[in-house]
């Protein structure tokens, strides 16, 4: 018997599969298709021979607000919204299975707090595709009542240029510090350009100029988005994960802690494979 744990970004699908002690015991990843996702999740399982009459459960996340199975908005990625994916899923699969969609940045929360043995108020940040947040108070994830609690990547910043979000908003922070605002970006100031979060690090490590600019722009508008946050929250600790966080956090971090001292920072531990521990302490939390 196992379980099945998912991360759906905006890049890279990954996958974790738990036995019942809560031990991973397998893991992947897959280029997040344009279309089509839960066909080629599907082919997926059928290449790493997935048998799933002994799986017991699949848990979801996903890269947008979404309640009760049912996407609200999908800004970033090509998802059904306003119908409930357990059952459009369940169909595809031709198998009646438990399966449960969260909010990805939730999951990772989820996952981060369980594993690390985390105490009392944190809020975790995803620095990816998107910028997403998750509230959780002793163990339990504060959605909100349409589950928009951690969409902090459509908060509105104080930019001199303008950016139009995915979601048709202006100034929402993630058009700035998301994957694509920060690739745009280092693009205006270097000659050398890139099309990548990969190549920006490979300059980093090379001791580019322009990417010391790009990260220093890029925490000043990330202090905006915390000082927001903590005074609405005032957390114990705020914790970061995320594809960027993951490239850039050994430089990004320490500046914000240098700007913001009073506050609790930290990288989550768990990296990219906290979204798929958070989906298997969803399924098994209640059982």
């Amino acid at each position: 018997m196992f379980y099945l744990g998912i991360d759906i970004g905006g890049t890279n699908i990954k996958v974790g599969l738990f036995n019942n002690y809560g031990r991973l015991i397998q893991s992947y990843k897959i280029p997040t298709p344009s279309n089509n996702i839960f066909y080629f999740l599907k082919l997926s399982f059928l290449e790493h021979e997935f048998d799933l009459e002994y799986c017991v459960g699949i848990g979801i996340g996903v890269p947008c607000p979404i309640k009760d199975n049912v996407i609200l908005y999908a800004p970033n990625i090509n998802l059904s919204v306003g119908i409930n994916l357990e059952e459009e899923f369940q169909k595809l699969l031709n198998k009646k299975i438990k399966i449960c969609f969260y909010n990805d940045a939730n999951l990772a929360a989820l996952g981060e707090y369980y594993k690390s043995n985390i105490k009392g108020i944190a809020y975790f940040i995803t620095l990816g595709t998107g910028v997403g947040g998750a509230l959780i108070v002793n163990g339990n994830i504060i959605e909100g009542v349409a589950g928009l609690t951690g969409e902090i990547g459509h908060i509105q910043i104080d930019a001199k240029k303008k950016k139009v979000c995915g979601c048709g908003g202006n100034k929402h922070i993630e058009s700035y510090i998301g994957v694509k605002g920060t690739i745009s970006r280092f693009n205006e100031l270097s000659f050398t350009k890139v099309s990548d979060i990969k190549e920006i690090k490979n300059l980093l490590d090379k001791g580019s100029k322009e990417v010391l600019i790009l990260l220093n722009e890029y925490v000043s508008y990330l202090q905006q988005l915390l000082d927001i946050i903590n005074k609405v929250v005032n957390p114990d600790d705020f914790i970061f994960g995320g594809g960027l966080t993951d490239a850039f956090g050994d430089v990004i971090l320490p500046l914000i802690k240098e700007k913001m001292p009073s506050i609790n920072i930290r990288k989550a531990s768990l990296g990219n494979e906290a979204g798929f521990y958070g989906a298997y302490y969803l399924l098994t939390k209640n059982k």
